[in-house]
């Protein structure tokens, strides 16, 4: 079978693709300088190639505004389900096939996320990649650059860092997640490994946190040992670029800042930032596995039902009468997804 003639627009989307895996259209078409309708012609031109697929992924309530309408379950507005995009086994043989030499060929399957190993450990975490996408589109907007590139980081002894997002060859930004159960001697040693690299600092760190308790954690180790300029935010309220959300941990005078404030302070000159991991082993590109995605729970779980299971999590032998106070969600919602849950 012969290998689909591509436009160079269309070459370059598919590379974009195998770099930000995962990555939606709204995101897609801001973190390249595309406008929207165009990236999404050129985005179904490479689905019906059998070049990209995507699957459906929910969100909850915190998210950026998008330009189609939300839904409204049980008291609360959720976004619909969005197409989160990754390239097909042939997209990933067709962009390393663009490589001059054997050696760029395997290189360029070693270094992108779509390398067996990392995509694998990059499924399970498909909530967290959505959030940094989203901060990072948002940043994108915020600025006059036409392009950005992420580096993902799936492990800690090669980066602290859960990502760092380079801006058209500017400003660095360096991102840190913090989830529900990482604890505050992980986020400690996570924020020591960044201080002990002063030479590799991004231009700015930005720490998210999943909840109030968490943030008021970091916020205290950040300030107690002071590095590279960052601010932390809940993860719920960082998306909403104009509120003052983003605490500066330095700033003696406890300023709470907007992200459209930080972006301001972006300038032309620029520091290091970490390089993508290189020690992956080996793999054939018959090994990647392009079906995991559906069948992982950060795809197959609705928002509503992720909330409700932080919920449960958080309170222990919770009484099944109280989870709807908690959770927001309406007692017959509540009944459905419990049974839902049970089955899976």
């Amino acid at each position: 079978m012969s290998q689909p003639r591509l436009t160079v627009d269309l070459k370059e989307l598919l590379h974009t693709v195998c770099s930000l895996i995962f990555a939606d259209l709204d995101e897609l078409a801001a973190l390249t300088g595309t406008a929207r309708s165009t990236m999404h012609h050129r985005l179904e031109r490479l689905r019906e190639l059998g070049l990209v697929t995507s699957v459906p992924h929910g969100v909850g309530p915190g998210s950026p505004r998008r330009r189609h309408r939300r839904k409204r379950q049980g008291g609360r507005q959720y976004q619909r389900m969005r197409e989160r995009f990754y390239p097909t086994t042939e997209g990933i043989k067709i962009a390393a096939a663009d490589m001059d030499e054997e050696g760029e060929r395997l290189e360029f399957w070693k270094r992108l996320p779509v390398h067996p190993q990392v995509f694998r450990q990059l499924v399970p975490r498909l909530d967290a990649l959505a959030v940094i996408y989203s901060l990072a589109a948002l940043i994108m907007e915020r600025t006059d650059y036409e392009s950005a590139t992420i580096h993902h980081f799936i492990n800690v002894k090669v980066s602290p860092f859960d990502a760092v997002l380079r801006l058209g060859g500017g400003p660095a930004v360096g991102v840190v997640r913090i989830g529900r159960r990482l604890t505050t001697t992980s986020f400690r040693d996570r924020w020591n490994s960044i201080l002990r690299e002063k030479e590799r600092w991004p231009d700015v760190v930005l720490i998210l946190t999943a909840t109030a308790m968490v943030w008021e954690h970091a916020y205290e180790i950040v300030s107690a040992r002071p590095g590279p300029t960052a601010y932390c935010a809940q993860e719920r309220y960082s998306l909403k670029s104009k509120r003052r959300v983003w605490g500066a941990p330095s700033d003696k005078q406890k300023n709470v800042v907007s992200l459209r404030d930080i972006v301001g302070t972006f300038s032309a000159e620029h520091g290091s930032s970490p390089d993508a991991p290189s020690e992956r082993r080996p793999a054939r590109i018959d090994e990647y596995p392009q079906t995991l995605p559906t069948a992982s729970p950060a795809v197959r779980l609705t928002p509503a039902a992720k909330i409700l299971l932080d919920v449960i999590d958080d309170w222990h032998l919770v009484r099944r009468r109280d989870l709807p106070g908690l959770a927001g969600i309406s007692t017959a919602r509540i009944s459905q997804m419990l049974a839902s849950l049970k089955d899976q």
